[in-house]
Protein backbone atom coordinates (compact mmCIF):
# COMPACT_ATOMS: atom_id res chain seq x y z
CA UNK A 1 0.00 0.00 0.00
CA UNK A 2 2.68 2.80 0.98
CA UNK A 3 4.51 1.68 -2.03
CA UNK A 4 1.45 2.67 -4.23
CA UNK A 5 0.65 5.73 -2.53
CA UNK A 6 3.91 7.41 -2.67
CA UNK A 7 5.63 5.83 -5.34
CA UNK A 8 3.81 4.74 -7.81
CA UNK A 9 5.55 2.06 -9.47
CA UNK A 10 9.26 2.23 -8.50
CA UNK A 11 9.99 -0.34 -5.86
CA UNK A 12 13.80 0.80 -5.82
CA UNK A 13 12.53 4.06 -3.29
CA UNK A 14 10.80 1.20 -1.16
CA UNK A 15 13.45 0.92 1.97
CA UNK A 16 12.67 -0.64 5.04
CA UNK A 17 14.45 -0.92 8.37
CA UNK A 18 13.98 -1.89 12.01
CA UNK A 19 15.60 0.75 14.33
CA UNK A 20 16.81 -0.15 17.50
CA UNK A 21 15.77 2.17 20.29
CA UNK A 22 17.67 2.94 23.64
CA UNK A 23 15.62 2.04 27.12
CA UNK A 24 15.57 6.11 27.60
CA UNK A 25 13.76 6.54 23.90
CA UNK A 26 11.49 3.21 23.92
CA UNK A 27 10.64 4.32 27.32
CA UNK A 28 9.62 8.21 25.91
CA UNK A 29 7.67 7.00 22.60
CA UNK A 30 5.82 4.34 25.15
CA UNK A 31 5.11 6.88 27.23
CA UNK A 32 4.30 10.09 25.02
CA UNK A 33 2.33 9.03 22.02
CA UNK A 34 2.59 12.53 20.99
CA UNK A 35 6.51 12.08 20.42
CA UNK A 36 5.91 9.02 18.24
CA UNK A 37 3.18 11.14 16.26
CA UNK A 38 5.88 13.78 15.68
CA UNK A 39 8.39 11.14 14.75
CA UNK A 40 6.08 9.58 11.73
CA UNK A 41 5.26 13.64 10.55
CA UNK A 42 8.88 13.62 9.76
CA UNK A 43 9.25 10.94 7.60
CA UNK A 44 7.70 9.25 4.50
CA UNK A 45 6.59 5.97 4.91
CA UNK A 46 5.23 3.98 7.85
CA UNK A 47 6.30 4.00 11.39
CA UNK A 48 5.56 1.15 13.77
CA UNK A 49 6.36 0.74 17.50
CA UNK A 50 6.70 -2.94 17.87
CA UNK A 51 8.52 -4.93 20.69
CA UNK A 52 11.22 -2.25 21.58
CA UNK A 53 12.55 -1.25 17.87
CA UNK A 54 10.89 0.95 15.62
CA UNK A 55 9.62 -0.76 12.11
CA UNK A 56 10.28 1.62 9.24
CA UNK A 57 9.03 1.31 5.64
CA UNK A 58 8.95 4.16 3.51
CA UNK A 59 11.56 6.48 1.54
CA UNK A 60 15.08 5.81 1.97
CA UNK A 61 15.69 9.71 2.85
CA UNK A 62 13.22 9.30 5.12
CA UNK A 63 15.25 6.77 7.31
CA UNK A 64 18.29 8.74 7.36
CA UNK A 65 16.25 11.63 8.90
CA UNK A 66 14.52 8.85 11.44
CA UNK A 67 17.72 8.06 12.85
CA UNK A 68 18.39 11.98 13.29
CA UNK A 69 15.19 12.64 15.17
CA UNK A 70 16.14 9.45 17.61
CA UNK A 71 19.33 10.67 18.13
CA UNK A 72 17.98 14.31 18.77
CA UNK A 73 15.44 12.36 21.58
CA UNK A 74 18.46 10.68 22.77
CA UNK A 75 20.27 14.13 23.38
CA UNK A 76 17.20 15.04 25.52
CA UNK A 77 18.52 12.76 28.47
CA UNK A 78 18.87 14.41 31.24
CA UNK A 79 19.72 13.14 34.99
CA UNK A 80 19.37 15.13 38.08
CA UNK A 81 20.67 14.50 41.20
CA UNK A 82 20.23 16.15 44.61
CA UNK A 83 22.53 15.81 47.57
CA UNK A 84 24.54 18.32 50.30
CA UNK A 85 27.29 20.24 48.77
CA UNK A 86 29.77 18.44 50.55
CA UNK A 87 29.38 15.50 48.40
CA UNK A 88 28.51 17.00 45.08
CA UNK A 89 31.73 18.97 45.34
CA UNK A 90 33.54 15.55 46.12
CA UNK A 91 32.23 14.01 43.25
CA UNK A 92 32.37 16.63 40.62
CA UNK A 93 36.48 16.99 41.98
CA UNK A 94 36.76 13.19 41.57
CA UNK A 95 35.50 13.77 37.90
CA UNK A 96 32.30 11.86 38.65
CA UNK A 97 29.80 14.62 37.47
CA UNK A 98 30.05 16.52 34.22
CA UNK A 99 27.90 19.22 32.83
CA UNK A 100 27.22 19.77 29.51
CA UNK A 101 25.44 22.75 27.71
CA UNK A 102 22.42 22.58 25.72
Amino acid sequence: WYQRRVHGDDWAKLHEEKVKLSDFVKGLLEGEPAKLDALRQQVVGDLQLRSGALHFAGDRDSAAKLKEAIAALEASFEVWLEGDEETLQLLERHGDLSYQAK
